[in-house]
Protein backbone atom coordinates (compact mmCIF):
# COMPACT_ATOMS: atom_id res chain seq x y z
CA UNK A 1 0.00 0.00 0.00
CA UNK A 2 2.96 2.59 0.71
CA UNK A 3 5.63 1.78 -1.59
CA UNK A 4 3.55 -0.23 -4.28
CA UNK A 5 4.61 -3.46 -6.48
CA UNK A 6 7.20 -2.78 -9.31
CA UNK A 7 6.56 -5.85 -10.77
CA UNK A 8 2.71 -5.28 -10.79
CA UNK A 9 2.80 -2.17 -12.28
CA UNK A 10 5.33 -3.01 -15.01
CA UNK A 11 3.71 -6.10 -16.22
CA UNK A 12 0.03 -4.46 -16.03
CA UNK A 13 -1.54 -1.86 -18.49
CA UNK A 14 -1.88 1.33 -16.29
CA UNK A 15 -5.96 1.53 -17.15
CA UNK A 16 -5.77 -2.01 -15.86
CA UNK A 17 -4.08 -2.07 -12.69
CA UNK A 18 -5.19 -1.72 -9.40
CA UNK A 19 -4.82 1.42 -7.08
CA UNK A 20 -3.42 -1.26 -4.37
CA UNK A 21 -0.36 -1.88 -6.20
CA UNK A 22 0.10 1.63 -7.36
CA UNK A 23 1.60 3.27 -3.83
CA UNK A 24 1.05 5.93 -2.22
CA UNK A 25 -1.32 4.71 0.31
CA UNK A 26 0.06 4.06 3.53
CA UNK A 27 -2.27 6.43 5.43
CA UNK A 28 -5.13 3.48 4.29
CA UNK A 29 -3.75 1.79 7.52
CA UNK A 30 -3.79 2.79 10.40
CA UNK A 31 -2.39 0.03 12.60
CA UNK A 32 -1.66 -3.99 12.11
CA UNK A 33 -1.51 -6.66 14.30
CA UNK A 34 -0.36 -10.22 13.14
CA UNK A 35 -2.44 -13.57 15.54
CA UNK A 36 0.19 -16.20 15.88
CA UNK A 37 1.85 -15.42 12.63
CA UNK A 38 4.59 -17.53 11.03
CA UNK A 39 6.41 -14.20 10.33
CA UNK A 40 9.37 -16.33 10.27
CA UNK A 41 8.52 -19.35 9.03
CA UNK A 42 7.40 -22.76 10.85
CA UNK A 43 9.33 -26.02 11.65
CA UNK A 44 5.91 -27.85 11.47
CA UNK A 45 6.84 -28.98 8.39
CA UNK A 46 10.42 -30.11 9.35
CA UNK A 47 13.92 -27.86 7.95
CA UNK A 48 13.71 -29.10 4.25
CA UNK A 49 11.64 -27.54 1.32
CA UNK A 50 9.25 -30.68 0.86
CA UNK A 51 7.19 -29.58 -1.83
CA UNK A 52 7.40 -28.45 -5.56
CA UNK A 53 9.19 -24.95 -5.95
CA UNK A 54 5.59 -22.82 -5.99
CA UNK A 55 5.85 -19.76 -5.09
CA UNK A 56 2.19 -18.51 -4.78
CA UNK A 57 1.11 -20.58 -1.80
CA UNK A 58 0.55 -19.71 1.61
CA UNK A 59 2.64 -23.57 2.49
CA UNK A 60 5.80 -22.24 0.28
CA UNK A 61 6.07 -19.30 2.31
CA UNK A 62 6.04 -21.25 5.83
CA UNK A 63 9.36 -22.47 5.40
CA UNK A 64 11.86 -20.56 7.24
CA UNK A 65 14.22 -20.22 4.61
CA UNK A 66 11.18 -18.93 2.04
CA UNK A 67 9.96 -16.75 4.95
CA UNK A 68 13.08 -15.06 6.19
CA UNK A 69 13.83 -14.30 1.46
CA UNK A 70 10.06 -13.16 2.21
CA UNK A 71 11.15 -10.75 4.77
CA UNK A 72 13.30 -9.44 2.93
CA UNK A 73 10.58 -7.15 0.77
CA UNK A 74 8.90 -5.98 3.47
CA UNK A 75 9.04 -2.65 4.60
CA UNK A 76 7.36 -1.34 7.57
CA UNK A 77 5.77 2.44 7.41
CA UNK A 78 7.14 5.14 9.93
CA UNK A 79 3.19 6.33 10.88
CA UNK A 80 1.91 2.88 10.97
CA UNK A 81 1.55 0.73 14.48
CA UNK A 82 2.60 -3.12 14.14
CA UNK A 83 0.91 -5.55 17.02
CA UNK A 84 2.18 -9.25 17.29
CA UNK A 85 0.53 -11.17 19.53
CA UNK A 86 2.76 -14.77 19.87
CA UNK A 87 1.03 -17.79 21.07
CA UNK A 88 2.39 -20.90 23.52
CA UNK A 89 0.92 -23.85 24.67
CA UNK A 90 3.42 -25.83 25.48
CA UNK A 91 5.15 -27.08 28.60
CA UNK A 92 9.49 -27.06 29.27
CA UNK A 93 10.68 -30.80 29.78
CA UNK A 94 13.78 -31.20 31.59
CA UNK A 95 15.85 -32.27 28.92
CA UNK A 96 15.35 -28.50 27.44
CA UNK A 97 12.68 -30.19 24.84
CA UNK A 98 8.84 -29.07 24.87
CA UNK A 99 5.74 -30.67 24.79
CA UNK A 100 2.50 -29.79 24.17
CA UNK A 101 0.39 -29.41 27.19
CA UNK A 102 -2.78 -31.44 26.74
CA UNK A 103 -4.84 -29.40 28.86
CA UNK A 104 -4.67 -26.01 26.34
CA UNK A 105 -3.90 -27.48 23.00
CA UNK A 106 -6.28 -29.01 20.30
CA UNK A 107 -5.82 -32.80 20.08
CA UNK A 108 -4.83 -32.06 16.12
CA UNK A 109 -1.88 -30.10 16.64
CA UNK A 110 -0.41 -32.18 20.00
CA UNK A 111 1.82 -34.37 17.87
CA UNK A 112 3.20 -31.91 15.62
CA UNK A 113 3.78 -29.96 18.46
CA UNK A 114 5.86 -32.13 20.19
CA UNK A 115 8.10 -32.65 17.14
CA UNK A 116 8.26 -29.11 16.91
CA UNK A 117 9.63 -28.85 20.50
CA UNK A 118 12.33 -31.08 19.93
CA UNK A 119 13.75 -29.73 16.19
CA UNK A 120 16.62 -28.19 15.60
CA UNK A 121 19.45 -28.24 13.00
CA UNK A 122 20.48 -26.03 9.93
CA UNK A 123 17.68 -24.87 7.17
CA UNK A 124 19.28 -26.10 3.61
CA UNK A 125 19.59 -22.22 3.45
CA UNK A 126 21.59 -22.13 6.42
CA UNK A 127 19.86 -21.05 9.22
CA UNK A 128 20.25 -22.59 12.64
CA UNK A 129 17.24 -23.27 13.94
CA UNK A 130 18.67 -23.38 17.52
CA UNK A 131 16.30 -24.33 21.47
CA UNK A 132 14.98 -20.60 20.83
CA UNK A 133 12.19 -21.97 18.28
CA UNK A 134 11.34 -25.16 20.56
CA UNK A 135 8.30 -23.49 22.35
CA UNK A 136 5.04 -23.12 20.12
CA UNK A 137 1.40 -23.20 19.65
CA UNK A 138 1.29 -26.23 17.57
CA UNK A 139 1.73 -24.55 14.72
CA UNK A 140 3.89 -22.03 14.85
CA UNK A 141 6.92 -21.59 17.10
CA UNK A 142 6.44 -18.72 19.60
CA UNK A 143 9.48 -17.22 18.71
CA UNK A 144 8.39 -16.61 14.91
CA UNK A 145 5.45 -15.10 15.45
CA UNK A 146 7.11 -12.43 17.52
CA UNK A 147 7.91 -10.53 14.46
CA UNK A 148 9.51 -10.24 11.35
CA UNK A 149 13.21 -10.91 11.15
CA UNK A 150 13.67 -8.03 8.72
CA UNK A 151 11.77 -5.77 10.90
CA UNK A 152 12.66 -3.33 14.14
CA UNK A 153 10.89 -5.02 17.29
CA UNK A 154 10.19 -4.34 20.97
CA UNK A 155 8.43 -5.65 23.48
CA UNK A 156 5.46 -4.19 24.09
CA UNK A 157 5.66 -1.18 26.71
CA UNK A 158 2.22 1.07 27.02
CA UNK A 159 4.07 4.04 28.18
CA UNK A 160 6.15 3.95 24.69
CA UNK A 161 4.43 2.75 21.91
CA UNK A 162 6.23 3.66 18.92
CA UNK A 163 5.16 3.65 15.16
CA UNK A 164 7.10 1.88 12.40
CA UNK A 165 8.34 -1.07 14.96
CA UNK A 166 6.52 -4.58 15.93
CA UNK A 167 5.71 -4.03 19.54
CA UNK A 168 5.80 -7.51 20.62
CA UNK A 169 2.27 -8.22 22.87
CA UNK A 170 2.95 -10.66 25.66
CA UNK A 171 2.64 -14.00 25.12
CA UNK A 172 -0.98 -15.53 25.20
CA UNK A 173 -0.80 -18.80 26.83
CA UNK A 174 -3.11 -21.13 24.26
CA UNK A 175 -2.78 -22.72 21.13
CA UNK A 176 -2.34 -22.07 17.23
CA UNK A 177 -6.45 -21.62 17.37
CA UNK A 178 -7.25 -20.21 20.66
CA UNK A 179 -7.41 -16.49 19.58
CA UNK A 180 -9.96 -17.15 17.59
CA UNK A 181 -11.85 -19.06 20.31
CA UNK A 182 -10.54 -22.61 20.12
CA UNK A 183 -12.20 -25.38 18.04
CA UNK A 184 -13.08 -28.36 19.51
CA UNK A 185 -11.62 -28.94 23.04
CA UNK A 186 -10.62 -25.55 24.04
CA UNK A 187 -12.86 -23.18 23.90
CA UNK A 188 -11.79 -19.28 25.32
CA UNK A 189 -13.40 -16.31 25.76
CA UNK A 190 -11.16 -13.68 23.56
CA UNK A 191 -13.89 -10.72 23.41
CA UNK A 192 -11.69 -8.95 26.13
CA UNK A 193 -8.99 -9.31 24.75
CA UNK A 194 -9.81 -8.11 21.11
CA UNK A 195 -11.88 -4.91 22.95
CA UNK A 196 -8.54 -3.85 25.22
CA UNK A 197 -6.34 -4.12 22.14
CA UNK A 198 -9.11 -1.99 20.02
CA UNK A 199 -9.28 0.39 22.71
CA UNK A 200 -5.43 0.97 22.98
CA UNK A 201 -4.82 1.47 19.47
CA UNK A 202 -7.74 3.53 19.06
CA UNK A 203 -5.97 5.96 21.93
CA UNK A 204 -2.46 5.93 19.94
CA UNK A 205 -1.84 9.70 17.99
Amino acid sequence: MAKGSEAEIAATNADDISPFFTGGKSDWIYSLTTLAAPSNGTTAYGLENSMPDNADTAAYDMFIDHALELNKTMVTDKNTYYFAIPCTATTKNSDGTYSADRSRMEILFQSSSDEMGKLTGTTAGGYVVDESWLENDGLVNTVSSKAPSSAPSKAFDKSNIPAGTWNVMPVYQGDHMSLQGGLLKVNTDVERLYTEHLDMINRLK
